[in-house]
Formats: structure tokens, C-alpha cells, sequence
């Protein structure tokens, strides 16, 4: 079961990386276009600043495109923030429809299976009515069904209720969603 499990956090680290390299590609090509404008346009300041040199001080030039930079940096930056957030919404949407995929079931069960091992035997685990069916009779844990994320997983608690695990779809893809988007940043942003 817990080979499934590694087979599923595999495949989704694998779905991670594809779209951080589809994205890391997107990104370049539009830095390159941004870079190129940013260039013209200094390039464009620079030679009418040649021209007023002789009319204006050199600290009017060195001023404006300083701005020039300035204001090109902060483009580039909410380009960045924009591109990171579409395509993070892209890639996570697959988790929205985890219901569908072929190896939920044993994604359920091995989040139980899990569960009662971290929290040991006599662990609750709230489970959502629909999914609580894909465990049968699952043994070492009170089953107690409760809507706990309309996407799916579970929460599991300990037997005197001082630990709990969140295993809820929702909260793991936020989870996934923050890893991602850091890695992005790194990827992106880095200089």
C-alpha cells in the first residue's frame, strides 16, 4: 500500500516538475522579450539624453534612467507574479477531480493506513460518507462519517484527541500549492 502511495506522491512530483519546466520555458522566453524592450527602451533614452546632455546636467540623465530600469524591474516583477499565479491555478486543478482517478481508493485507504500507524490503534478518522466506503472494514481506527472536505481525504485524531492529521485534499493541495509556488519564485525569480 505504501508503494501506491509513494507511486502517487511520484507522480504528482513528476507533474510538479513537468510544469515547473513548462513554466521555467514560458517565463524565459517572455524575460527575453521584456529584456529585449527594456534594452530598446534604454537604448532610446540614452541617445535623446545624448542629445540634452549639453542643454541638461548629467544628473537629470542618470535620474531618468535609473526610472527606466526601475519601472522595467517592477514590469518584469508583475509579469512574474501573474505567470506564477495562472499557472499555478492551471497545475492544481487536477487535485479538484482526485475523485476521478482510477487509484483513489487506494489513496484513501493508505491515508488511513497511515494515519493509524502515526496515531496509533483506536486513532479516529473522519472521512467523508462517500469515501468512507472505499475503506470496507477497515480495521484499527474508529471510522466516523462526517463531510470533512468536499474534495476528498480525511482527518485522522489521535484516540485522546492531542494529535491530529489533516490528510484532506484541500489541505494538501495548499500545501503542494505553497512548495510549488516557493520553488517557482526560486526558479523564476532568481538572479
Amino acid at each position: 500500500m505504501l508503494m501506491a502511495l509513494e507511486n502517487i506522491i511520484k507522480e504528482v512530483e513528476e507533474r510538479k516538475k513537468r510544469e515547473i519546466d513548462r513554466i521555467t520555458a514560458e517565463y524565459e522566453a517572455m524575460r527575453q522579450s521584456v529584456e529585449s524592450e527594456t534594452e530598446k527602451r534604454i537604448k532610446q533614452i540614452k541617445e535623446t539624453f545624448e542629445k540634452k546632455k549639453q542643454e541638461e546636467a548629467k544628473s537629470i540623465e542618470k535620474r531618468e534612467i535609473d526610472a527606466a530600469k526601475m519601472e522595467a524591474k517592477r514590469i518584469l516583477r508583475d509579469k512574474t507574479s501573474e505567470l506564477i499565479d495562472l499557472n499555478l491555478e492551471k497545475s492544481m486543478t487536477f487535485l479538484t477531480t482526485i475523485r476521478d482517478y482510477k487509484g483513489y481508493d487506494k489513496i484513501v485507504r493508505e491515508m488511513a493506513e497511515t494515519s493509524t500507524k502515526a496515531l496509533g490503534k483506536g486513532c479516529r478518522i473522519r472521512i467523508s460518507p462517500k469515501d468512507a466506503r472505499l475503506l470496507g472494514e477497515f480495521k484499527g481506527a474508529e471510522i466516523v462519517e462526517e463531510e470533512v472536505d468536499p474534495v476528498g481525504g480525511l482527518i485522522a485524531e489521535s484516540s485522546d484527541g492531542t494529535r491530529e492529521m489533516n490528510l484532506t485534499v484541500t489541505a494538501l493541495s495548499k500545501e503542494i500549492r505553497e512548495a510549488v509556488a516557493v520553488e517557482l519564485a526560486q526558479r523564476i525569480g532568481g538572479d
